[in-house]
C-alpha cells in the first residue's frame, strides 16, 4: 500500500479540522489496513499500531463518525491489548532492580534512519506513539460511549507510572 499512517494520517486529521470530515473519514480505513495488521505494517508495526489509535480518535473528535471504529473494533481492542502486554513484558527486574527500560515496549527497529534496518533497540518514539494511542483510544471509548467502562479503566501500570511508582529510581538511572 502507498498509504503512510504518520504522514497521510496527519493530513487526514487536518482535512477533518478544516471541514472535510467525510473525505478524511473515507481515507481512515487505509490507515487501519496498513497499521493494525502485522503482515501489512511490516517492521513498522510496533509504531504504526499506536498511530492508528491516535488517528481514529482525532477523526472522531473532528468529524464525529464511528463507522471505521465499528468496522475494525475487534482488531482495535486486540492492538490495545497487545501494547499493554508488550509493555508488561519488559517489567522484569534484573539483579533485584528495575532496569532503565522497565515498562518500555520490547526492542524493535526504528524506521526513521539507516539504523532502522540494521539494529534493534528500545525505540522511545514507538513508546510515545503507543502511549498516546492508548490514551486516545480510551478517550474515544469514553467520549463516544462505545465502551465507557473499558475506556475509563487505565492499563494496570498507568496509574503507577503517573505517580512515579514502577519507574527506575535515580540511582538505577545513574548506574545505567
Amino acid at each position: 500500500s502507498s498509504y503512510f499512517p504518520v504522514e497521510n494520517g496527519m493530513a487526514t486529521n487536518d482535512l477533518a479540522f478544516y471541514g472535510f470530515g467525510d473525505y478524511s473519514h473515507t481515507l481512515l480505513p487505509f490507515c487501519m489496513q496498513t497499521s493494525i495488521h502485522p503482515d501489512q505494517a511490516g517492521r513498522k508495526y510496533q509504531n504504526r499500531r499506536g498511530v492508528a489509535l491516535h488517528h481514529l480518535y482525532e477523526n472522531y473528535r473532528l468529524a464525529r463518525k464511528m463507522d471505521v471504529f465499528n468496522q475494525y473494533r475487534k482488531d482495535l481492542f486486540r492492538v490495545a491489548d497487545e501494547i499493554i502486554a508488550d509493555r508488561k513484558s519488559t517489567m522484569v527486574e534484573q539483579d533485584g532492580k528495575r532496569p532503565l527500560h522497565w515498562g518500555l515496549l520490547p526492542p524493535d527497529r526504528p524506521g526513521a534512519d539507516d539504523l532502522g534496518g540494521k539494529y534493534t533497540m528500545y525505540v522511545l518514539a514507538h513508546n510515545i506513539t503507543s502511549c498516546q494511542g492508548l490514551q486516545d483510544f480510551g478517550n474515544l471509548l469514553v467520549k463516544s460511549g462505545a465502551d465507557r467502562t473499558r475506556g475509563e479503566t487505565p492499563c494496570p501500570s498507568a496509574s503507577r507510572v503517573q505517580s512515579g511508582e514502577g519507574m527506575p529510581d535515580a540511582a538505577s538511572r545513574a548506574a545505567a
